[in-house]
């Protein structure tokens, strides 16, 4: 695991940003967090069999909005270290505020354990536009 991955590790999810799922880290080979409080005793066997589960998420960021920067960073922070993907971004001036507005889809990816017989029961999440969720702060 990145020696990067670990800034991440105090981030216990449990709010909007992180779809209220609970985290736990480290949980999947790969960096990924696990869903839960705290991850079972597992074999090496196991452990390598963590699935992962991806939440798409998109949000017009108003990037003079104080609240929509700092999430805006929040979510760049995750991409850069390969912990959530960006799948498409737009970047329009905004000429009367004289700054950015990027809209911006991406995926964020968890690790859980697989449910025997069945598909994950993951549910969609959507956020309002107008009230961007708070990452947990540095």
């Amino acid at each position: 695991m990145s020696r990067s991955l670990l800034q991440f590790f105090k981030d216990q999810g449990g709010n909007p940003a992180h779809d209220n799922l609970r985290l736990t880290w480290p949980g999947h080979v790969d960096g990924f967090p696990y869903v839960g409080d705290h991850i079972p005793n597992l074999t090496n066997d196991e452990s390598e069999s963590l699935s992962l589960r991806s939440n798409f998420h998109c949000f017009l960021f108003c990037l003079w909005d104080e609240s929509h920067l700092t999430y805006f960073n929040w979510v760049q922070n995750y991409v850069a270290n390969g912990l959530f993907f960006e799948k498409r971004r737009i970047d329009n001036w905004d000429e009367g505020k004289k700054h950015l507005r990027v809209w911006l889809e991406w995926v964020q990816v968890y690790s859980e354990l697989p449910k025997k017989g069945m598909e994950s029961d993951a549910e969609s999440t959507i956020i309002p536009y107008n009230n961007p969720p708070q990452p947990i702060s540095a």
